[in-house]
C-alpha cells in the first residue's frame, strides 16, 4: 500500500460527507421524516445524539449511492479491500446473512450444485433457496468431549468433489462460531485445481487480519486464497450491529454480478449512520488493529489460564484443534465446558447472567458449554470480572456437593451425561428451494420421521440446522431435538415453536394430509376454574356472528352427551375425592373420548366446509390440569408428547389455531366459584374443591401460555375482576386478528 493510501486508511469518508452536509445549513424537506431531529422523539433522542441525527439522512447527491457508488461509499468500499487485501469490497447493511446471500445469489445459478458443511449457519440455507442451487452435504468433525462441530476436514472436501465434479463452488465456514479453524488453504487448492469457487462465511473472524504472524492465530481467508468472503463487522469489531463486508478476489468471481445481486437483496434506503459505521470500524482496525488485537489476545490467553486452574471447568485449547477437520484456533473465543460442575451450559448461562454479584452475559450457551468473547474492547478489568464470576460460580457448586471429594468428582454424573451426540448428516429427498415452494403440511413432531422437512430447526445461537427444508428426517435427529430442549437449549426456525409439531412436504394418500386439507379455524378460550370461560366465550361468539361469520360455538367437556360420562363420574369424585386420585393418563384419556366424540358427530363437518370453531376449553385444558399431577419434568414432558400424539395423531383432532388464556388470579377465582355456588346450589367438582390444585394448575397455565405464546389477557386486577366488557374487548382484538392475519 502506497504512503498516501496508508494516510488515506486515516479517513472515513462515509462520516465525513455526512458531517459535511450536516453542517452545509440545507433546510431539509426531504426523508427522513424527523428532519434531521427536529421531529425526533425524546426517547429516540436519548438514544442517537442530536448530531447522530442531523446526520442521519440518505440519498442526498454528495451522500453517495450505495447500488452505484461513484464518491464517499465507493471510496469507503476501496479502502476496505485495501486493509483486507482484497480486489473488491461490498458495504452490506443486511448483516452477515445478506452478505452471504449476495456471494451464493451472486456466483450460482439455478440447479447449481453447492458443496457445504452441515454446521452452515441458517443464512446459507437462504441463500441456497435464492439462488436455486443444490446443496451437498458435508459432514464436519465433532469434537466428542466437548460435543462440538469442528471445521471440515481437506479429505472430505476431496472426497466430495470426487463424487460431485458437476459442482460450481464449496461454501465453509471459518472459522466456526467456536472459533475453530480448518485448513483452508487446502481446501483451496483442492477446489481451485478442478477450477471450483471457494466461498467463506467468515462471520466470526473479521479481526483475524490484524495478528502478527507468530502470534499463532489463524490466518484470514482471503489470505489462503478463498475467492469471495463474508465477514461481520459488527460481531468483533467497531461496526453497529448489522455492518457487514463482502469481499472478493481474483478472476473466478464476477464482480458486476455480485454487486447486482447485492443490489437487488439490500434496501434501496441504507442508514447512513451504519453505512458509517462500517468505515469507522475498517479505519480504527487500519489506525489501531494490532496493537488492539495482541492486548485482546493477551488477555484472552490470560483467561484461559485461570480457567483451567478453576476445579471442574475446562477450556477448548488450541491442542484440542490439531485434528484433520481442525488445524488452528482463534483463541479469543473462550469455549468453557461447565459439565464437571454438574451443569448444562445454559444453567451456567443463567446463573452467570442473573446472580446480582456476577451480571456477566456470555455469547452462547450449548448443552456443555459457555462460549465468552474476547474482543479489541476488553480490559483487565473487564477479564478480571469474569474471572471473579466463574470462581464465584465454582464456588457455589462446591458448597452445594460439599460431599464431593471436588467438584471434579461431578463429570461422571453431570448434567449433560447421557446427552445424543450430534445426529448424522440426514438424506436430502428435495433441495431447499423445492422444499420452500412445495405444497405442506403438519404432522406431530415424534411422527415425522421418514418424511421430508419443509422448514429449518436449529437451536441458536449458533444456528446451525439440525433439520433443514429438503431433509428426510431421522429417529436420530427427533431424539437430539428433544434432548437439547430438555436442557433448556432455544429453538428457532420452525412455525410451532414448541416443536409439537413439524411442517413437512405433503405426501399423497396420508392420514395427516386429509386431516390439513381442513380449512376450518379452531379457537380456545382457554382458563382456569372461576375465571368467566363461558361467558366470555358466548360473548366472544355473539361478536364474531354479528360481523357476519359463520361460528359454532363447542364446550368440554360436553356435559349435554353421553361421550362425558366418564368425565362427569371423575369430577364428581366417583373414582375418588381428589384429583391426584385418578393418573393424569387415565384422566385425560377420559377427557380425549368425550372431544373425539364430539368432533366426530357434531362439528367436524362445519369445520371440514370452513367455519370457525369456538371452542370453551379443548385438550389444552389437559395440557395444564393432568400434567401437574406428575412432579418429575422429564415424565410430565413425556406425558405432554402422549397426550399430543393420542389426540392430534391417533384420534385425529384439529390442532387449535388460536388460544386464548384468561388470566385471573386464583384467590379471586376461589371468590367467584364460592358466590357461584351459593347462587346456584352446585356443587364443587374435585378439581374446584382444592384450592392449592387450582393454584398449580394456574402457575401452570401461564408457563403453556409463554412456551406455546397463547394470548393471555388479564381478567383481575388488584385483588377484583376486571369489568367483561373490558374482558371482552382484548378477547375479541385478538381473535379478529388472527382471522384477519390467516385470511
Amino acid at each position: 500500500m502506497t504512503e498516501s493510501r496508508q494516510d488515506a486508511q486515516r479517513h472515513a469518508p462515509i462520516a465525513e460527507a455526512m458531517r459535511a452536509y450536516s453542517t452545509d445549513g440545507a433546510l431539509a424537506f426531504h426523508t427522513p421524516g424527523h428532519k434531521q431531529g427536529l421531529g425526533a422523539h425524546a426517547l429516540l433522542q436519548s438514544l442517537v445524539t442530536d448530531e447522530g441525527l442531523r446526520e442521519e439522512v440518505s440519498l442526498m447527491e454528495e451522500l453517495d449511492d450505495l447500488h452505484e457508488p461513484t464518491m464517499c461509499i465507493a471510496e469507503a468500499e476501496r479502502l476496505a479491500a485495501e486493509l483486507y487485501g482484497a480486489d473488491r469490497a461490498y458495504l452490506m447493511v443486511n448483516g452477515t446473512t445478506g452478505a452471504i446471500h449476495a456471494m451464493l445469489f451472486g456466483t450460482l445459478a439455478p440447479g447449481d450444485t453447492v458443496l457445504v458443511p452441515r454446521n452452515a449457519h441458517r443464512s446459507v440455507i437462504g441463500g441456497i433457496v435464492l439462488a436455486g442451487a443444490k446443496p451437498v452435504w458435508m459432514a464436519p468433525e465433532v469434537d466428542e468431549h466437548f460435543g462440538i462441530p469442528m471445521g471440515v476436514a481437506p479429505e472430505t472436501v476431496r472426497q466430495a468433489v470426487r463424487e460431485h465434479p458437476e459442482a460450481k463452488a464449496a461454501l465453509l465456514v471459518y472459522p466456526t462460531y467456536y472459533g475453530v479453524a480448518t485448513d483452508l488453504a487446502a481446501i483451496a487448492r483442492i477446489l481451485h485445481d478442478v477450477g471450483m469457487l471457494l466461498l467463506v462465511d467468515e462471520a466470526h473472524g473479521p479481526h483475524l487480519r490484524f495478528f502478527d504472524e507468530s502470534s499463532g492465530q489463524p490466518k484470514q481467508a482471503l489470505d489462503c486464497d478463498a475467492d469471495a468472503v463474508a465477514q461481520s463487522t459488527h460481531k468483533l469489531l467497531g461496526a453497529m450491529t448489522q455492518g457487514s463486508l463482502l469481499l472478493t478476489q481474483g478472476a473466478r468471481i464476477d464482480d458486476e454480478r455480485i454487486r447486482a445481486a447485492a443490489s437487488l437483496l439490500q434496501t434501496t434506503s441504507p442508514n447512513q449512520l451504519l453505512m458509517a459505521s462500517i468505515d469507522i470500524a475498517r479505519m480504527q482496525m487500519a489506525t489501531e488493529g494490532r496493537a488492539r488485537w495482541a492486548e485482546a489476545l493477551r488477555l484472552a490467553d490470560k483467561l484461559r489460564a485461570a480457567i483451567d486452574e478453576m476445579p471442574g471447568l475446562h477450556c477448548l485449547g488450541a491442542a484440542d484443534c490439531q485434528t484433520p477437520g481442525a488445524s488452528g484456533l482463534d483463541r479469543t473465543k473462550v469455549t468453557v465446558d461447565v459439565t464437571g460442575l454438574g451443569l448444562t451450559g445454559p444453567e451456567a448461562e443463567a446463573w452467570l447472567r442473573h446472580n446480582d454479584t456476577c451480571k456477566i452475559q456470555c455469547e452462547l450457551s450449548d448443552a456443555r458449554n459457555v462460549l465468552f468473547l474476547v474482543t479489541y474492547a476488553d480490559t483487565e478489568e473487564t477479564i478480571g470480572k469474569l474471572i471473579t464470576a466463574l470462581r464465584a460460580l465454582v464456588k457455589e457448586r462446591q458448597g452445594r456437593n460439599t460431599a464431593a471429594a471436588g467438584v471434579q468428582a461431578l463429570d461422571d454424573s453431570s448434567a449433560a451425561a447421557g446427552l445424543p451426540p450430534l445426529p448424522p448428516v440426514p438424506e436430502t429427498a428435495a433441495d431447499p428451494r423445492t422444499a420452500f415452494f412445495a405444497s405442506k403440511e403438519r404432522v406431530t413432531f415424534e411422527k415425522a420421521a421418514g418424511r421430508t422437512a419443509a422448514e429449518q430447526v436449529m437451536f441458536y445461537p449458533p444456528g446451525i440446522p439440525i433439520l433443514a427444508p429438503g431433509d428426510r428426517v431421522t429417529e436420530d435427529a427427533i431424539r437430539y431435538i428433544r434432548a437439547m430442549q430438555a436442557v433448556g437449549r432455544k429453538i428457532v426456525g420452525p412455525e410451532d415453536a414448541s416443536l409439537q409439531t413439524l411442517l413437512v412436504l405433503r405426501e399423497s394418500g396420508t392420514e395427516e394430509k386429509g386431516r390439513q386439507d381442513l380449512k376450518g379455524k379452531l379457537i380456545i378460550i382457554e382458563a382456569g376454574d372461576g375465571s368467566g370461560k363461558a361467558t366470555q366465550t358466548k360473548a366472544l361468539y355473539d361478536h364474531l356472528v354479528r360481523d357476519g361469520r359463520t361460528v359454532h360455538r363447542v364446550e368440554f367437556p360436553d356435559y349435554a352427551s353421553d361421550s362425558s360420562a366418564l368425565v362427569r363420574m371423575y369430577l364428581s369424585g366417583k373414582f375418588g375425592g381428589h384429583a391426584d386420585d385418578v393418573n393424569a393418563y387415565a384422566a385425560s384419556t377420559f377427557f380425549a373420548v368425550d372431544r373425539y366424540a364430539s368432533y366426530r358427530t357434531k362439528w367436524k363437518a362445519w369445520y371440514e366446509a370452513g367455519d370457525i370453531i369456538l371452542a370453551d376449553r379443548y385438550t389444552t385444558s389437559n395440557m395444564v390440569h393432568q400434567a401437574v399431577k406428575i412432579e418429575d419434568k422429564d415424565e410430565r414432558e413425556e406425558f405432554l408428547a402422549w397426550l399430543w400424539d393420542l389426540e392430534f395423531g391417533k384420534l385425529g383432532l384439529p390442532i387449535p389455531d388460536a388460544v386464548v388464556f384468561l388470566d385471573m388470579d386464583p384467590a379471586v377465582a376461589n371468590q367467584l366459584i364460592a358466590a357461584r355456588a351459593k347462587e346456584t346450589g352446585a356443587k364443587e367438582d374435585i378439581h374446584e374443591k382444592d384450592k392449592a390444585y387450582l393454584a398449580k394448575c394456574h402457575a401452570a397455565y401461564l408457563d403453556l401460555a409463554k412456551k406455546y405464546s397463547w394470548k393471555t389477557v388479564k381478567c383481575s386486577e388488584g385483588g377484583q375482576p376486571r369489568e367483561i366488557e373490558e374482558i371482552h374487548a382484548e378477547v375479541y382484538a385478538a381473535v379478529a386478528g388472527m382471522l384477519e392475519t390467516q385470511a
